[in-house]
């Protein structure tokens, strides 16, 4: 039992290291020069030299992201390049409503799964299987944002 939380837990740090890994080098091919992003255009290449300097944009990306994974982890976060307010207590802020969404989205999804599930399972291969199937997996399908609309407009708009 030990052994598989072990291995489950490497799993879960490898799988986040590779997102952040993957996430980190996209945004380095987003257009735009993060600095006249900032500063705006009317900004002299002095300016913006010294705002690539004082941040380390100038750095090879490997420097960069271990730099950037270092301050995660020690909760460094620094502070936002285009508002000037620190970064973690704006999301430790937004936090516990994060975790409370969370935790009621597993509350209903779990259950409704199982149920869905074992109904599906029992009417193996019939119009009640077929329709939770395509049901299901039109759901998932749909971009979160999408889903969120329509949970918004159900919840405030028909149910108050």
């Amino acid at each position: 039992m030990s052994k598989f939380v072990v291995r489950r837990l490497g799993f879960l740090f490898l799988t986040l290291f590779i997102t952040s890994l993957i996430v980190f080098v996209m945004t380095q091919y987003v257009p735009g020069d993060v600095a006249r992003v900032v500063l705006g255009r009317e900004a002299g290449e002095e300016a913006l030299e010294a705002f690539r300097e004082e941040f380390g944009l100038n750095d090879p990306l490997p420097v960069q992201y271990l730099r950037w994974l270092g301050d995660f982890m020690t909760g460094d976060w620094d502070v936002s390049l285009s508002t000037k307010t620190e970064i973690r207590p704006l999301v430790m802020e937004r936090l516990g409503s994060s975790l409370r969404l969370a935790a009621l989205t597993l509350l209903i999804a779990v259950p409704l799964s199982i149920f869905l599930g074992v109904i599906a399972g029992l009417n193996e291969n019939k119009p009640v299987d077929n329709v939770i199937s395509v049901g299901s997996l039109s759901v998932v399908g749909l971009p979160e944002f999408v889903t969120g609309l329509v949970l918004i407009y159900v919840f405030a708009r028909k149910l108050g």
